[in-house]
């Protein structure tokens, strides 16, 4: 129990927005939250996706983090925001099951890849 609450503290820790990056906008209790966790959050940084859109948690109930007041109207848990060039080109409602969200990840991916090479950020 007190790794996993490690693990949240350091996962919500607050550090500015990047070019390309998948924000995670969540909670710790939410159900749907903890079932990404062990679904997909544990693999991500080893995933194709994961060099081009790093992933940063934010907790959903706290004060947003310098950087990311600009993303508006966060009420599901878990909210995924694909950004680009430091802009919102995406979003994520809620979590299924990682096929899903692996589906949505591809899309949004190419979405991303496609507004920073038109940018050049």
């Amino acid at each position: 129990m007190k790794k996993m609450l490690l693990i949240l503290a350091l996962a919500f820790a607050t550090v500015p927005a990047r070019a390309g990056e998948l924000v995670m906008f969540g909670f710790e209790g939410c159900p749907y939250c903890a079932a990404w966790e062990r679904d997909v959050g544990q693999h991500y940084g080893n995933s194709d996706v994961a060099p081009l859109l790093p992933l940063r948690r934010i907790n959903i109930k706290a004060e947003r983090p310098k950087g990311y007041e600009k993303i508006a109207d966060i009420r599901l848990s878990p909210t995924f925001v694909i950004m680009a060039c430091n802009e919102e080109v995406e979003r994520i409602l809620g979590y299924r099951d990682s096929g899903t969200f692996w589906d949505l990840m591809d899309m949004a991916a190419t979405k991303a890849k496609a507004r920073e090479a038109q940018a050049k950020c």
